[in-house]
């Protein structure tokens, strides 16, 4: 028979898989009441806390839980992330560092490489992931993430090389390859006929095509995949190629090989100089027209056009990578500069309440917008004089464009030092990174001296 905790841990975990998770904490709630000396509704709740991103919160009933006797390496493990989550990156180091000394857990090694590069100690956490790989060879988490901070670092070859561990990642999140072919990698492709198969997130995916000009110089014929949204502009830019979106797979030729889109630059890029230096896509003339009319019905001439993109993801839930608007209002008081939102996902209720607020107009083109189609919202881009953006695919697509791009970025570095490193990939980009414990007012204020500058330079 089911006791009567047990009932409401059962009913707690039911909301919790249904996302529902303040209803899971009242269950948590009424467990604690009924027993304050149980240890799992304090760490039931602190889940839920978690997913509502209230870390503190979670972080107190975690204690809780291991005051009450929970001695699980998950309960501590989680304990740690919460910290992460909060900034207290030491407390997170030092927690992990013990609890590895105790049980030589590998997954704890993960947790501790990232909050180790979170603080900009990138050597220490690229030596951990290391750690973590020779430990378990078929680590693949680590060796992705390592391959991303390895790439960030400047060190190509090995970055590129630990790259193809992406798709072998044991995540449902992660949409796998239809392998169509046998994978082309490493072998001669040069008479052959290759399938370019693309990458899950569109801000990878607009990066990789960087390589799509050396890379066709390099094979006899070349297919490539692609969502919709960039099949205009991918014929315009590369008519040796044969573009097919998914419904028109049907029609393609046999193939010799596959490749994935994130494969190239291991192919290509040797070296951050084997990057091309000059904007790499170009915009149809009737398109690019057609927007400079729009344009000139609602921004005068002498006046600086910034395109905007604030939030990663289809939605803003205030996540470490993005900011509300009302934080850019610094820059939104400017005079002489008209806005125009970038930003893929639902923005009306923010735009409008910066309208509302503070009678400052946020322009959303129709038809050009990151729903659209990509060779219309690469022109809106392309006519605007600088972008500011959080971490996704709007700044990639303003790199590729050869625009001048701020992108805001969570958790290391310091703006004295953003001029000598910029973007890996695009040389006009520039991340502007807060440190762990700062807000993004003071990557705000660095950005907006940018913008006086860029206005003046314009009205000059």
């Amino acid at each position: 028979m089911i006791n009567k905790e047990s009932k409401l841990l059962n009913k707690a975990s039911h909301y919790y898989k249904k996302e529902r998770f303040q209803q899971a904490i009242e269950q948590c709630q009424k467990a604690i009441k009924l027993f304050p000396n149980s240890s799992m509704p304090y760490k039931l709740r602190a889940s839920n806390e978690i997913k509502l991103h209230r870390y503190l919160l979670a972080e107190s009933n975690l204690i809780k839980a291991i005051d009450k006797g929970d001695s699980e390496l998950s309960t501590k493990h989680l304990l740690a992330i919460v910290f992460q989550k909060q900034n207290k990156f030491n407390e997170a180091i030092n927690l992990l560092e013990n609890l590895f000394n105790k049980t030589g857990e590998v997954s704890l090694l993960l947790d501790l490489a990232h909050t180790l590069s979170c603080l900009g100690k990138y050597q220490d956490s690229i030596d951990i992931y290391k750690k973590s790989i020779e430990l378990e060879h078929n680590n693949f988490k680590a060796m992705f993430n390592l391959s991303r901070l390895l790439i960030e670092q400047g060190d190509f070859k090995l970055g590129w090389s630990y790259y193809n561990a992406r798709h072998l990642i044991n995540d449902k999140n992660i949409t796998k390859v239809n392998w169509l072919a046998p994978h082309g990698l490493d072998l001669n492709l040069t008479d052959k006929h290759v399938l370019i198969w693309p990458e899950q997130g569109i801000g990878d995916m607009v990066i990789f095509i960087s390589c799509f000009a050396q890379i066709i110089k390099k094979i006899k014929k070349v297919s490539v995949l692609c969502e919709n949204r960039f099949k205009e502009l991918l014929i315009y830019n590369f008519p040796e190629a044969n573009i097919y979106t998914l419904d028109t797979l049907d029609n393609l030729p046999p193939i010799d090989y596959q490749l994935l889109a994130g494969d190239l630059p291991s192919l290509c890029w040797k070296s951050k100089n084997d990057i091309p230096k000059t904007p790499i896509l170009n915009i149809d003339n009737n398109e690019n027209n057609k927007i400079l009319e729009i344009l000139h019905l609602t921004s005068a001439k002498s006046r600086l056009k910034i395109g905007l993109s604030w939030f990663h993801g289809k939605k803003n839930d205030g996540n470490l990578y993005s900011f509300y608007l009302e934080e850019l209002l610094p820059i939104l008081n400017i005079p002489n500069i008209d806005f125009y939102s970038l930003q893929y996902g639902d923005t009306t209720s923010e735009i409008k309440s910066i309208n509302t607020k503070y009678n400052i107009k946020i322009h959303e083109v129709r038809g050009y917008s990151a729903h659209d189609n990509f060779m219309k919202y690469s022109a809106l881009i392309k006519n605007m004089d600088l972008v500011i953006s959080a971490s996704n695919a709007a700044a990639e697509f303003s790199g590729i464009l050869g625009k001048v791009t701020y992108v805001t970025i969570h958790g290391r570095g310091n703006n004295e030092k953003i001029k000598s490193s910029p973007s890996p990939f695009f040389n006009s980009v520039y991340h502007i990174k807060r440190t762990p414990d700062e807000k993004w007012n003071q990557v705000i204020d660095y950005i907006k001296k940018e913008v006086i500058i860029a206005m003046k330079t314009k009205l000059n």
